[in-house]
Parts: C-alpha cells; sequence; structure tokens
C-alpha cells in the first residue's frame, strides 16, 4: 500500500513539473549593433556604435502565451500569420512587441530612448530580411538606433 501511495504522489509531481515547464524553446542567433548619434557643443554629429552577437530564445508556454528573452530582459510578444499559404507550416512569421519592450531586451534605457508608445514588427522567418533597424528617438538632437539581424 504504501509503494502504491509513493508511486502515485511522484507520477503527480513529475506531471505538474511537465506541465510547468515551457513547451516549446527556440533559441536563435542574433547579431544586432546600437548607433547613437547626436550634435555634440560644437554642434558637430557625433556617433558612437556598439556592436553585439549573442543568443535569445523563443518560448512558447502552454496557457501563457509567447515570451522572448535576452540576456538582459524577457518580455511576451504577439505571434501572427501573414501567409495564408497552406504549405506555410509556422505558426506566425511576426512577433509584435511593444516599442519600449524591444527597447528593454536591448538594454536601451527609458532616459536614452525618450517617449515610446507604439507597437513594432519583428519578421521573424527564414526567407525574412536581412537586416531590421529601428531608431529610439531620445530627444529632439539624440537618437538610437538599433539593427538586429535573426539568424534562424
Amino acid at each position: 500500500m504504501g509503494l502504491k501511495i509513493f508511486l502515485i504522489l511522484a507520477f503527480a509531481i513529475i506531471t505538474q513539473k511537465l506541465e510547468a515547464a515551457p513547451s516549446l524553446i527556440f533559441p536563435f542567433a542574433v547579431n544586432w549593433e546600437i548607433l547613437r548619434s547626436g550634435f555634440n557643443n560644437t554642434l558637430d554629429v557625433a556617433l558612437e556604435a556598439d556592436t553585439y552577437g549573442e543568443e535569445w530564445t523563443l518560448e512558447i508556454r502552454p496557457d501563457e502565451g509567447i515570451f522572448l528573452r535576452t540576456p538582459r530582459a524577457t518580455t511576451a510578444v504577439i505571434g501572427i500569420k501573414s501567409s495564408d499559404d497552406p504549405e506555410d507550416l509556422a505558426p506566425f512569421d511576426l512577433l509584435v512587441i511593444k516599442e519600449e519592450e524591444l527597447a528593454r531586451l536591448l538594454g536601451i534605457t527609458e532616459e536614452a530612448a525618450g517617449a515610446l508608445g507604439k507597437e513594432v514588427f519583428l519578421e521573424f522567418r527564414s526567407d525574412g530580411p536581412e537586416e531590421q533597424t529601428f531608431t529610439f528617438k531620445a530627444n529632439p538632437k539624440y537618437f538610437v538606433s538599433a539593427s538586429l539581424k535573426l539568424t534562424l
């Protein structure tokens, strides 16, 4: 009797752990560059660039949705299928994310990004564009531009 109860409890714990885990995890390579441009005190254009290569993860969690994870943050995204082609088996090929959330994933602070609020679309398909560029306006004289290259 004791062994039977142990097996039932072990099965319940294993089942609960399996349900809590993300069902699908897709790691992919991302190369990106942040370019900051603005005017210095003598009204010359000042440029500063940082280049990154890292692994991001797309997680599809049951009953929770789709999440995009970078080394700096994780945020919920919405997946959209842009094609009605019956041969295209992918559940989505565009990710919709709020502009401020994309800035946070890239490590761009709220002070550097200024007022944000629109949604942006990340093309998430193997035949998509080589590079996607997003510009965040910090103030009338300062811009932050991020160029993303997703490798699936």
